[in-house]
């Protein structure tokens, strides 16, 4: 994962007044400084998409018709069976598969956030800070996963009304629904960094930062449900009657993060 973000925040310091830039050991050599702000950017996660491989075999009247179970139409191995099978009926839909949805969602826009830092002075110009941070924004189901569910949902409808209009098939029923529900990210970023800071100019201190730790996201995330239902009997007497349920739900996981900046400190008082 690659994190990349602007943080703006509105800081309260408890400390004393900085020493001048000339001296060796700094008489305050701890700070604690507690912020509040909002976090802009983008954080993307990485990843690849692995479909179950084709299920056990099953006995069928004929060996001309192998078959083989599948954990649903809707992807992978149960979509390319379920187009190959509607072409033997000579029907013209095919349906469309949920596997390009299947990726890492990316997650952007601001979110407030708030934390503590502590800052422990090393041999001038260095500091060590220890940061914890905690953030929290709402999750929804982006446009091109509602777009997709919506195509499956419609081909599979489509599909199965051709293929049950043919053949041994009566009193045929398909019905589908799609739904999605929004979520809440959680983030916790735990953080270890170095700083430095440059010559001054008049009353301000220019520094520099760089460090990494560890972030966090948890919460309930977004998710999209598909529904598929088809009846029918074959032979007018054999009852069919079976439910096809395809879920994408997202959840957070701990990774690396890196950070660096800088920035301008200017006391005020002392």
């Amino acid at each position: 994962m690659f994190r990349h973000a602007v943080l703006c925040t509105i800081a309260f310091v408890c400390t004393s007044s900085v020493p001048a830039f000339a001296q060796t050991t700094p008489a305050t050599k701890w700070e604690v400084e507690g912020l509040a702000g909002f976090a802009f950017g983008r954080v993307d996660w990485g990843g690849t998409a692995a479909l179950p491989p084709a299920g056990d075999p099953i006995p069928t009247a004929s060996p001309v018709f192998p078959s083989w179970r599948v954990p649903s139409w809707t992807f992978g191995d149960g979509a390319a069976f379920l187009n190959r099978a509607a072409g033997e009926f000579g029907a013209t839909s095919r349906i469309v598969p949920l596997d390009a949805l299947f990726e890492p969602m990316g997650i952007s826009g601001g979110q407030f956030q708030t934390g503590v830092r502590i800052r422990r002075a090393l041999q001038r110009p260095y500091a060590l800070e220890i940061g914890l941070e905690f953030g929290t924004k709402p999750i929804s189901v982006s446009g091109d996963l509602r777009d997709g569910i919506t195509a499956t949902a419609a081909s599979f409808s489509s599909v199965f009304q051709e293929i049950l209009s043919t053949g041994p098939f009566a009193s045929g029923l398909v019905n589908t629904g799609v739904d999605w529900s929004t979520g809440s990210a959680h983030e916790l970023v735990l953080s270890g960094a170095l700083s430095a800071d440059t010559r001054p100019f008049g009353k301000f201190v220019p520094y520099g930062i760089a460090g990494g730790g560890l972030l966090r996201r948890s919460g309930d995330l977004a998710s999209a449900t598909f529904i598929g239902n088809y009846s029918f009997r074959i032979g007018g007497t054999v009852p069919i009657n079976e439910t096809d349920t395809a879920s994408i739900e997202y959840r957070g996981k701990t990774t690396w993060v890196a950070l660096f900046g800088g920035g301008v400190r200017r006391d005020f008082s002392p």
